[in-house]
């Protein structure tokens, strides 16, 4: 962060303004790992302190930035509509329908295409199920044939 926030700078004083801040919030890092390794802390439910969606043990230091993909120059930005069109993906090839639009795209119309024969030559050969929907009977399969085209 420390890199990316002097890069940011555009001039000399906010430069050291900024080492200031990110030398200041070093300190406090510090601080913070010395009471870690001097104490003793009793957990109950690890597995849920430590997940980082889960837990509110979370100490951000500087600026609120947005996530990436979050925000666009028209509103809500395109990281809230990719498990849509992942989705949409199966959805066409399983069912022949589809939530969000493709507004025309060559390229989305060949990738569904490509991923519809390879959902129909798994039904053929038994290691995809279409009822009561699409289910996946060989990680193999999903590894070899499915995986590729998603990558």
């Amino acid at each position: 962060e420390i890199i990316h926030t002097i890069d940011r700078s555009h001039s000399k004083k906010t430069a050291a303004l900024n080492v200031a801040a990110l030398r200041t919030q070093a300190k406090i890092c510090v601080r913070i790992l010395e009471l870690f390794f001097a104490g003793a802390i009793l957990m109950d439910e690890v597995d849920l302190v430590l997940h980082p969606l889960k837990s509110e043990l979370n100490f951000p230091l500087g600026n609120k930035e947005p996530l990436d993909l979050t925000q666009s120059k028209i509103g809500k930005g395109f990281r809230w509509e990719i498990p849509f069109h992942l989705l949409d993906a199966l959805f066409q090839a399983g069912e022949g329908r589809m939530a969000m639009a493709l507004h025309g795209s060559v390229e989305a119309e060949a990738v569904l295409a490509e991923i519809k024969s390879v959902v129909d030559e798994g039904t053929r050969s038994k290691v995809l199920q279409r009822t009561p929907h699409l289910v996946l009977l060989s990680r193999t399969f999903y590894k070899d044939k499915m995986l590729p085209i998603l990558i």
